[in-house]
């Protein structure tokens, strides 16, 4: 999987580093999604539409999960989760 995060860019070659622009090491999904310090704000709007799914990991948020919840529960993390890329505007 390759997304426009240093990096996996990093990783193909297409930038010089793999640093997040707040400094960390590295800008992979993990950190964008649940430690970016540059994304607190919109972080926490994501948690908060989506308290009721406590606790949430990364596989969760990235695919939902079928087995324990509805249809309707992971479309709302699904769009959740869009809302908070949108949100962070990390990808314009």
């Amino acid at each position: 999987m390759c997304s426009n995060l240093n990096y996996d860019l990093f990783r193909v070659n297409l930038t010089n580093t793999p640093i997040c622009y707040c400094g960390w090491h590295e800008e992979n999904v993990s950190h964008y999604l649940l430690e970016c310090r540059l994304y607190l704000t919109q972080r926490n709007n994501l948690y908060y539409k989506l308290h009721d799914f406590s606790p949430l990991d990364l596989e969760t948020l990235l695919f939902g999960n079928e087995e324990i919840l509805s249809e309707k529960q992971n479309e709302t993390i699904l769009l959740a989760v869009q809302d908070y890329i949108k949100q962070t505007k990390r990808f314009l």
